[in-house]
């Protein structure tokens, strides 16, 4: 494989370019969940909790992400393009596994319901919530909707003690 240039030029295209893809993907989606954040934040004023636990998880995917892109460049400096788009196609992906594991893995909680991703859910339309098995432990959330979302131990933990806040006030009015 090493000899036909033309095999080698398509595999190095299709990475780069699948890894530029999913980047720019996840990156709109991220702007936007950074967006509709701030736009929340604004709107409670100080009204509201969050949970996050993502910082283990960005700190990890950044070391990759970073050692990827270096040694792509150097890879590509030794002249090992097939190694150096392999790197590359790492890089992006870890880069969008930090994103993800920003929006994912953080919650703002308010009086009425919860802020996740790119989306204000209410307490009320929340079925209800079944752990997961598993070395990572984790929530299923199932709403009204039909809806599923997976989110973290600790964020299914606030969630359930907001929800009996909610309860209890709502009982009390």
């Amino acid at each position: 494989m090493k000899d036909n240039i033309y095999v080698q030029a398509t595999i190095i295209v299709l990475l780069l370019a699948y890894g530029l893809y999913t980047f720019v993907k996840v990156l709109k989606v991220f702007l936007k969940h950074i967006q509709l954040k701030k736009e929340y934040i604004q709107k409670h004023k100080g009204r509201y909790t969050y949970q996050q636990d993502f910082y283990i998880w960005a700190v990890v995917y950044s070391i990759v992400t970073v050692l990827g892109f270096v040694t792509a460049v150097t890879e590509a400096m030794e002249q090992d393009y097939m190694m150096a788009a392999g790197f590359f196609f790492m890089g992006c992906f870890c880069a969008t596994f930090v994103m993800d594991s920003i929006m994912k893995r953080q919650a703002f909680f308010d009086e009425d319901g919860f802020f996740f991703e790119l989306k204000h859910y209410r307490y009320r339309s929340v079925v209800r919530l079944e752990p997961r098995k598993g070395l990572i432990k984790s929530y299923d959330l199932f709403l009204i909707s039909q809806d599923s979302i997976r989110i973290s131990k600790a964020m299914g933990d606030m969630l359930e003690e907001k929800r009996k806040e909610y309860r209890k006030n709502k009982k009390e009015k």
